[in-house]
Protein backbone atom coordinates (compact mmCIF):
# COMPACT_ATOMS: atom_id res chain seq x y z
CA UNK A 1 0.00 0.00 0.00
CA UNK A 2 2.74 2.44 1.00
CA UNK A 3 4.74 1.60 -2.17
CA UNK A 4 1.68 2.25 -4.37
CA UNK A 5 1.15 5.66 -2.81
CA UNK A 6 4.82 6.52 -3.25
CA UNK A 7 4.76 5.47 -6.92
CA UNK A 8 1.55 7.45 -7.49
CA UNK A 9 2.99 10.57 -5.84
CA UNK A 10 6.25 10.36 -7.81
CA UNK A 11 4.30 9.83 -11.05
CA UNK A 12 2.14 12.89 -10.41
CA UNK A 13 5.17 15.03 -9.53
CA UNK A 14 7.20 13.90 -12.54
CA UNK A 15 4.24 14.27 -14.91
CA UNK A 16 3.33 17.68 -13.54
CA UNK A 17 6.92 18.91 -13.70
CA UNK A 18 7.35 17.60 -17.27
CA UNK A 19 4.08 19.26 -18.31
CA UNK A 20 5.08 22.55 -16.72
CA UNK A 21 8.51 22.51 -18.40
CA UNK A 22 7.05 21.60 -21.80
CA UNK A 23 4.46 24.36 -21.43
CA UNK A 24 7.13 26.91 -20.57
CA UNK A 25 9.28 25.79 -23.52
CA UNK A 26 6.32 25.95 -25.89
CA UNK A 27 5.50 29.47 -24.73
CA UNK A 28 9.10 30.62 -24.95
CA UNK A 29 9.68 29.22 -28.45
CA UNK A 30 6.44 30.56 -29.93
CA UNK A 31 4.42 27.35 -29.78
CA UNK A 32 6.34 25.10 -32.22
CA UNK A 33 7.20 22.49 -29.53
CA UNK A 34 3.48 22.29 -28.85
CA UNK A 35 2.89 21.29 -32.50
CA UNK A 36 5.44 18.49 -32.18
CA UNK A 37 3.89 17.26 -28.94
CA UNK A 38 0.42 17.36 -30.54
CA UNK A 39 1.66 15.20 -33.44
CA UNK A 40 3.12 12.69 -30.98
CA UNK A 41 -0.27 12.57 -29.24
CA UNK A 42 -2.01 12.07 -32.60
CA UNK A 43 0.29 9.13 -33.35
CA UNK A 44 -0.43 7.58 -29.94
CA UNK A 45 -4.17 7.91 -30.54
CA UNK A 46 -3.91 6.38 -34.03
CA UNK A 47 -1.75 3.45 -32.91
CA UNK A 48 -4.63 1.23 -31.62
CA UNK A 49 -6.47 1.78 -34.92
CA UNK A 50 -3.33 0.80 -36.82
CA UNK A 51 -3.01 -2.42 -34.79
CA UNK A 52 -6.65 -3.25 -35.49
CA UNK A 53 -6.11 -2.56 -39.19
CA UNK A 54 -3.10 -4.90 -39.29
CA UNK A 55 -5.13 -7.59 -37.51
CA UNK A 56 -8.01 -7.18 -39.98
CA UNK A 57 -5.58 -7.29 -42.89
CA UNK A 58 -4.21 -10.56 -41.55
CA UNK A 59 -7.70 -12.03 -41.33
CA UNK A 60 -8.98 -10.70 -44.68
CA UNK A 61 -5.83 -11.35 -46.69
CA UNK A 62 -3.05 -9.33 -48.27
CA UNK A 63 -5.23 -7.77 -50.99
CA UNK A 64 -6.88 -5.57 -48.38
CA UNK A 65 -3.72 -4.56 -46.48
CA UNK A 66 -3.05 -1.16 -48.05
CA UNK A 67 -6.66 0.02 -48.11
CA UNK A 68 -7.45 -1.06 -44.56
CA UNK A 69 -4.31 0.45 -43.04
CA UNK A 70 -4.73 3.71 -44.95
CA UNK A 71 -8.38 4.04 -43.96
CA UNK A 72 -7.67 3.24 -40.31
CA UNK A 73 -4.82 5.72 -40.03
CA UNK A 74 -6.72 8.55 -41.73
CA UNK A 75 -9.46 8.34 -39.11
CA UNK A 76 -7.02 10.22 -36.85
CA UNK A 77 -6.49 12.98 -39.46
CA UNK A 78 -8.54 16.08 -40.30
CA UNK A 79 -8.14 15.95 -44.07
CA UNK A 80 -7.59 13.17 -46.58
CA UNK A 81 -6.44 12.91 -50.18
CA UNK A 82 -7.43 9.93 -52.32
CA UNK A 83 -4.95 8.94 -55.04
CA UNK A 84 -5.46 6.83 -58.13
CA UNK A 85 -2.75 6.06 -60.70
CA UNK A 86 -0.33 8.44 -59.00
CA UNK A 87 -2.71 11.41 -59.06
CA UNK A 88 -4.86 12.98 -56.35
CA UNK A 89 -8.47 12.48 -57.45
CA UNK A 90 -10.28 13.76 -54.35
CA UNK A 91 -9.49 15.86 -51.28
CA UNK A 92 -11.53 17.06 -48.34
CA UNK A 93 -12.18 16.54 -44.70
CA UNK A 94 -12.22 12.92 -43.58
CA UNK A 95 -15.93 13.12 -42.76
CA UNK A 96 -16.90 14.64 -46.14
CA UNK A 97 -14.85 12.24 -48.23
CA UNK A 98 -15.83 9.10 -46.29
CA UNK A 99 -19.53 9.93 -45.96
CA UNK A 100 -20.17 11.51 -49.39
CA UNK A 101 -17.51 10.50 -51.92
CA UNK A 102 -17.42 12.65 -55.05
CA UNK A 103 -15.10 10.49 -57.15
CA UNK A 104 -16.05 7.00 -58.37
CA UNK A 105 -12.77 5.50 -57.10
CA UNK A 106 -13.41 6.85 -53.60
CA UNK A 107 -16.97 5.51 -53.76
CA UNK A 108 -15.59 2.11 -54.74
CA UNK A 109 -13.09 2.17 -51.87
CA UNK A 110 -15.77 3.03 -49.33
CA UNK A 111 -17.98 0.20 -50.57
CA UNK A 112 -15.07 -2.26 -50.38
CA UNK A 113 -14.43 -1.62 -46.68
CA UNK A 114 -15.75 -4.44 -44.49
CA UNK A 115 -18.54 -3.54 -42.09
CA UNK A 116 -17.57 -4.81 -38.61
CA UNK A 117 -21.28 -5.16 -37.77
CA UNK A 118 -21.84 -7.57 -40.69
CA UNK A 119 -18.83 -9.89 -40.78
CA UNK A 120 -20.22 -12.32 -43.36
CA UNK A 121 -21.37 -9.71 -45.88
CA UNK A 122 -19.67 -9.90 -49.28
CA UNK A 123 -17.42 -6.98 -50.17
CA UNK A 124 -18.01 -4.93 -53.31
CA UNK A 125 -15.01 -4.96 -55.60
CA UNK A 126 -13.94 -2.29 -58.05
CA UNK A 127 -14.15 -3.98 -61.44
CA UNK A 128 -11.11 -4.17 -63.70
CA UNK A 129 -7.45 -3.54 -63.00
CA UNK A 130 -5.37 -0.44 -62.27
CA UNK A 131 -3.85 1.11 -65.41
CA UNK A 132 -0.33 0.51 -66.64
CA UNK A 133 1.37 3.74 -65.59
CA UNK A 134 3.97 3.43 -68.33
CA UNK A 135 1.12 3.72 -70.86
CA UNK A 136 -1.83 5.34 -69.06
CA UNK A 137 -5.17 5.47 -70.85
CA UNK A 138 -6.25 8.68 -72.57
CA UNK A 139 -8.60 10.91 -70.63
CA UNK A 140 -9.42 10.04 -67.04
CA UNK A 141 -7.18 7.22 -65.85
CA UNK A 142 -10.11 5.64 -63.96
CA UNK A 143 -12.52 5.55 -66.94
CA UNK A 144 -11.88 1.86 -67.87
CA UNK A 145 -13.11 0.85 -64.39
CA UNK A 146 -15.67 3.60 -63.79
CA UNK A 147 -19.41 2.86 -63.76
CA UNK A 148 -20.12 6.57 -64.45
CA UNK A 149 -17.76 6.89 -67.46
CA UNK A 150 -18.98 8.57 -70.63
CA UNK A 151 -17.31 9.68 -73.87
CA UNK A 152 -15.82 12.83 -72.32
CA UNK A 153 -14.02 10.66 -69.73
CA UNK A 154 -12.25 8.72 -72.49
CA UNK A 155 -10.84 11.88 -74.09
CA UNK A 156 -10.55 14.65 -71.45
CA UNK A 157 -8.57 14.29 -68.25
CA UNK A 158 -10.70 16.10 -65.64
CA UNK A 159 -9.04 18.99 -63.84
CA UNK A 160 -9.62 19.24 -60.08
CA UNK A 161 -12.89 21.06 -59.37
CA UNK A 162 -13.67 22.85 -56.14
CA UNK A 163 -16.81 21.45 -54.52
CA UNK A 164 -16.66 23.43 -51.30
CA UNK A 165 -14.36 25.48 -49.10
CA UNK A 166 -12.05 22.52 -48.35
CA UNK A 167 -13.18 19.99 -50.94
CA UNK A 168 -12.13 19.17 -54.51
CA UNK A 169 -12.36 16.29 -56.96
CA UNK A 170 -11.09 15.40 -60.42
CA UNK A 171 -14.29 13.97 -61.92
CA UNK A 172 -16.54 15.25 -64.69
CA UNK A 173 -19.61 13.82 -62.92
CA UNK A 174 -18.91 14.52 -59.24
CA UNK A 175 -22.47 15.59 -58.50
CA UNK A 176 -23.84 12.34 -59.94
CA UNK A 177 -21.34 10.29 -57.92
CA UNK A 178 -22.22 12.15 -54.71
CA UNK A 179 -25.95 11.62 -55.35
CA UNK A 180 -25.26 7.91 -55.92
CA UNK A 181 -23.22 7.74 -52.70
CA UNK A 182 -26.25 8.95 -50.72
CA UNK A 183 -28.20 5.82 -51.66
Amino acid sequence: MRTSLTVALVTVLVGGTAGLLLGLLAGYFGGWPDGIISRIGDIQLAFPSLLLAILLAGVLGPSMVNVIIALAVTRAADRVAIMYAGRIVETGTVAEVYERPAHPYTLGLMRAVPDPRDIGAPLEAIEGHPPDLTEPPAGCSFHPRCPFARDVCRTDDPAPRVLGPRRATACHFAEEVTAHADR
